[in-house]
């Protein structure tokens, strides 16, 4: 075939016709393989996309199988495979498969019957009562399809690949663990910041997406979210299809008193609240410029009741996302403002140095 730079067109040999090139990068869409269920399969493929060949028969050579043949070039093929395909080890079948697993297992706990019925979705209920697909699957109705999901994965840029990992990193190691609190992680606290246009709300969506796939338990109802997006106003919120704070966790609201104290719920909302967050292991917030430092403090109050965690913000992680150089908190100091000591906030410890 022979090149043609000025009309970025491939024209065939033996007048086969052309090929035009795209204006601009495509993520190509192939076969995808389970390397539980085919083992064999899982590295063939690998081996047909990164290793050249004519021939299939080629790719094994002397080796006994393609895993053993992958282990021989897998230092000088890992390089582009991270490239191309950075969420490689994620296996979503897999999870999937882990759900529906447990369920099965809790229909034989006594505990099952404990569930509160009318917490059920009644679409998924039989003339008994019963469910007969755990509830936690039809989470999967509020994603985005699959080719849509990898597609946005695809646009991630260098920094937000970083921060991207490290939160899947974390969810899966929170999944895999939940059975053996001494490898659970420890929660993080992260402030995601950048100027007007660099992308926040984009990694917020994509590191979203991720979590409501992967973070999904067990007999969890569609109202006990595992992730939890709010913000500081309700304007804020409804751009990002979230809730705001105090709505969220029964905040005080500020009445334009310099300090205004926190009150645990009243017990029947308490109850409620500690209902519906069991689940809980992850809150994004936005616009965490105008969330005051009092706020902030009840937040973690509120979270600690909650969750009957005493852990900062009761063990649940933290991805505060907002410029500082925005809007301030009305009538009160910045979540980052150093307190006076010998204040409560000074003695409780300052929540923001977790940051």
């Amino acid at each position: 075939m022979m090149w043609n730079q000025t009309h970025y067109v491939i024209v065939l040999k033996k007048k086969m016709g052309e090929m035009r090139k795209r204006s601009r990068p495509c993520v190509m869409h192939f076969h995808k393989v389970s390397k539980l269920k085919s083992q064999e399969d899982y590295y063939l493929r690998l081996l047909q996309l990164y290793m050249p060949w004519r021939n299939e028969n080629e790719l094994k050579q002397d080796s006994h199988s393609y895993e053993d043949k992958y282990k021989e070039v897998e230092s000088d093929i890992l390089c582009n495979i991270n490239k191309h395909e950075p969420y490689l080890d994620i296996d979503y079948e897999e999870l999937h498969n882990f759900d529906v697993v447990q369920s099965e297992e809790g229909k034989d706990n006594d505990d099952f019957s404990m569930i509160n019925p009318n917490l059920l979705d009644l679409d998924m209920e039989d003339s008994n009562g019963v469910s007969d697909v755990p509830v936690a699957s039809t989470i999967d109705n509020l994603l985005l399809p699959n080719e849509q999901y990898y597609e946005i994965c695809s646009q991630l840029n260098e920094g937000q690949q970083h921060l991207f990992n490290f939160i899947m990193q974390y969810a899966i190691q929170l999944r895999l663990g939940e059975n053996n609190s001494e490898s659970q992680p420890e929660p993080f606290h992260i402030f995601l910041s950048g100027g007007a246009g660099v992308g926040k709300s984009f990694l917020v969506h994509v590191v979203t997406e991720f979590l409501r796939r992967v973070l999904r338990y067990p007999i969890q109802n569609l109202d006990q979210p595992s992730l939890l997006v709010t913000a500081s106003t309700g304007k804020a919120a409804t751009g990002i299809n979230g809730t705001t704070l105090h709505s969220a966790f029964n905040l005080p609201v500020n009445s334009g008193y310099k300090s205004f104290e926190y009150r645990k719920p009243r017990d029947e909302i308490l109850h409620m609240l500690r209902n519906k967050y069991q689940y809980l292991k992850v809150l994004v917030t936005d616009e965490i410029s105008m969330i005051g430092r009092e706020t902030f403090r009840h937040l973690d109050l509120a979270l600690k009741a909650i969750m009957q965690n005493a852990l900062p913000f009761g063990g649940v992680s933290l991805l505060v996302v907002g410029n500082f150089l925005q809007l301030p908190p009305v009538n009160q100091k910045g979540v980052f403002m150093k307190v006076k000591k010998g204040s409560y906030s000074s003695f409780n410890g300052w929540l923001w140095e977790d940051f």
